[in-house]
């Protein structure tokens, strides 16, 4: 089952999350073990039910599993400096090959 925050993700894409910034949602984990809720809504439409959360479980699972692959690419990419480098000393088809080493190593799901 896919975490509250990327059920709300899913449903409002463009959601400011941004603590800084006045986010669109506050959530709060409860402590008896049913997990996160939403303690403050600030989005101008109505706070999603239940029903429409569940609705989304599939593709927020999903969402779930790319930013997993996305957060071990970026760990596993080179420096940006060291990947000009060798665009400069080795061309383009060997910066190609390093990419996409990483990315056959961490691969998208499908």
């Amino acid at each position: 089952m896919a975490s509250l925050y990327s059920k709300l993700m899913i449903l409002f894409p463009d959601a400011n999350i941004d603590v800084n910034d006045g986010p669109d949602w506050v959530l709060c984990d409860a402590r008896d073990g049913k997990g996160a809720y939403v303690e403050e809504w600030n989005r101008p439409e109505p706070q999603p039910t239940e029903e429409q959360l569940e609705a989304v479980d599939s593709d927020a699972n999903n969402w779930e599993a790319i930013q997993i692959v996305r957060k071990q690419r970026k760990r596993a990419y080179p420096d940006m400096r060291d990947q000009l480098d060798q665009i400069f000393h080795d061309g383009i088809d060997a910066w190609k090959e390093t990419i996409q080493a990483v990315k056959d190593a961490h691969p998208k799901p499908e």
